[in-house]
């Protein structure tokens, strides 16, 4: 039988426990003492993202995350990520879940339902090179 709870809202615990998650991601890339040049558009972003990881949303986690990083690089032209596996990797996937190929769909329906410790564990690479990018030029 197929498990359908990821449907369901997830409990209070659950919800917690992933935001807590979340947050301490980021505090993992922020140094308290730096300025960084972060982008409005991308900070209010990386709320959506973050609601979408709470609620365990991965397919969107990944593709709000890729945006985001998108966005950051966009506005301040850095890091420059042309040789970065992860970054290249991740953006491949998401280009093929936001841009339809019907020999190659980037993600289905059995994915969805079969796959979901896979979509999370996209989720959350997404999450920490967002916040790598999002953190990565200190200023003083």
């Amino acid at each position: 039988m197929i498990d359908s709870t990821w449907l369901e809202l997830p409990t209070k615990e659950t919800w917690e426990e992933r935001r807590l998650y979340f947050e301490s991601l980021e505090q993992s890339f922020v140094n308290e003492r730096a300025s960084y040049g972060l982008s409005d558009q991308a900070c209010a972003l990386v709320e959506d993202v973050q609601t979408a990881f709470c609620a365990g949303a991965w397919v969107t986690v990944l593709v709000m995350a890729i945006a985001v990083i998108e966005s950051h690089i966009g506005e301040f032209g850095y890091p420059d990520l042309t040789n970065n596996p992860l970054f290249q990797r991740l953006r491949k996937r998401r280009n093929s879940i936001v841009h339809f190929q019907a020999k190659h769909p980037g993600i289905t329906t059995d994915q969805q339902w079969l796959d979901r410790t896979k979509l999370e564990i996209e989720a959350k690479e997404a999450s920490r090179l967002m916040f790598e990018v999002f953190y990565s030029d200190v200023g003083t």
